[in-house]
């Protein structure tokens, strides 16, 4: 089972500088900007129920499958996860499915 209680995930992204020796200031400059990618999401999936995601680009989509996964940490809300007890074929299933998902990155040496 999945619970999803008001999850959130922001990112902090620095201010890029314009003008001569940008790099520079870019560098030492501490400011920065906050991204909310994740915006107060709720949402439970029980045993044995299969759901798929859908949504504009840059909706959250992936940024929800890394925290469910554990790729990141939400910055807040509630995740639970009932334990998997998977098989290692089982798992090295599951794995490759996450990495489809999550495009950017490679699971196949996953063990559990």
């Amino acid at each position: 089972m999945i619970e999803v209680s008001h999850l959130v995930k922001e990112f902090k992204i620095p201010v890029q500088k314009k003008g001569r020796l940008a790099a520079v200031r870019n560098l030492f400059s501490g400011e920065h900007t906050i991204k909310r990618a994740v915006d107060d999401i709720t949402f439970s999936v029980d045993d044995g129920e299969i759901v798929g995601f859908i949504g504009k680009n840059g909706a959250g989509k992936s940024t929800t499958i890394k925290m469910l996964s554990g790729i990141l940490q939400p910055t807040s809300g509630t995740l639970q996860l009932t334990v998997l007890n998977l098989l290692n074929s089982e798992w090295r299933m599951l794995s490759r499915l996450v990495s489809c998902l999550v495009k950017k990155h490679n699971f196949g040496g996953m063990s559990p």
